[in-house]
């Protein structure tokens, strides 16, 4: 996902096969748990760049031939630890925000031409005192989740 000429040849093999409408960014890893500072660069630039960076490469080169035809839908999983973190994975959180912004910008900018974006992502649910996960899954042209 990191390699955008590997994703811009996969984008065009799909697209020679027939039009890509819909496009789910759903590639991404996570880590073990580590205090900020004890995070390696590697383990830093890894995460973004599998997470965000690949969201972004997938993004643009499915994009494309979807704004050129004026129609395509681009969801993107983001995570609950988008919009609130968990201790000890702030480059996942990071990670998943900027999925989430990406989202939400490209959002703006593709809806007058028809090309729908949404962001996924398990929010929090209060469950008899406790935390759990309900899938929220929304949106229309110019309309996204959190």
């Amino acid at each position: 996902m990191a390699d955008v000429d590997a994703v811009e040849r996969a984008a065009a093999a799909a697209e020679a096969r027939g039009a890509v409408s819909v496009l789910l960014n759903c590639a991404g890893i996570s880590s073990h748990r580590t205090p900020a500072v004890e995070i390696a660069q590697a383990d830093w630039d890894r995460m973004l760049a599998v997470n965000l960076t690949g969201c972004w490469n997938t993004c643009r080169a499915f994009g494309r031939p979807m704004l050129a035809r004026g129609a395509g839908s681009v969801i993107n999983v983001a995570s609950t630890n988008s919009v609130d973190p968990s201790a000890g994975i702030a480059h996942y959180c990071v990670s998943k925000a900027g999925v989430a912004m990406l989202t939400k910008a490209l959002a703006l900018e593709w809806a007058p031409r028809q090309v729908r974006d949404v962001s996924e992502t398990n929010r929090p649910t209060t469950l008899r005192g406790g935390r759990g996960r309900g899938s929220v899954a929304h949106g229309g042209f110019g309309e996204n989740c959190d």
